[in-house]
């Protein structure tokens, strides 16, 4: 899939993170309630942990949330990653647009 910039994604099927979901583009978490989401991490450079979007998902609603954010990133159209987006517009702005 054509996304602006890289995009890496992690899946950590407990608290314990061995595939560090925080610090990708988009991080799922599971939790003994349900999944948790970040969006917007990364290493390297200029490193940054992801913003805790939604908590205690379940893997239906997870699945729907991650679509939903891959579709307002690939419509963003300037060639960032998602964390450098988010800085740039602000997390209730991001929340908003992608119905949270």
């Amino acid at each position: 899939m054509q996304l602006p910039s890289k995009f890496k994604m992690a899946v950590s099927g407990c608290q314990n993170s061995c595939s560090e979901p925080i610090i990708k583009d988009l991080g799922l978490m599971g939790t003994a309630k349900g999944y948790t989401l970040s969006v917007g991490g990364s290493a390297g450079p200029r490193p940054r942990l992801g913003d805790i979007v939604a908590k205690d998902l379940s893997e239906e609603q997870a699945l729907d949330l991650v679509e939903r954010i891959i579709n307002f990133y690939k419509g963003y159209g300037k060639p960032r990653r998602i964390g450098e987006v988010l800085d740039e517009i602000g997390i209730e702005k991001f929340k908003a647009e992608v119905g949270l």
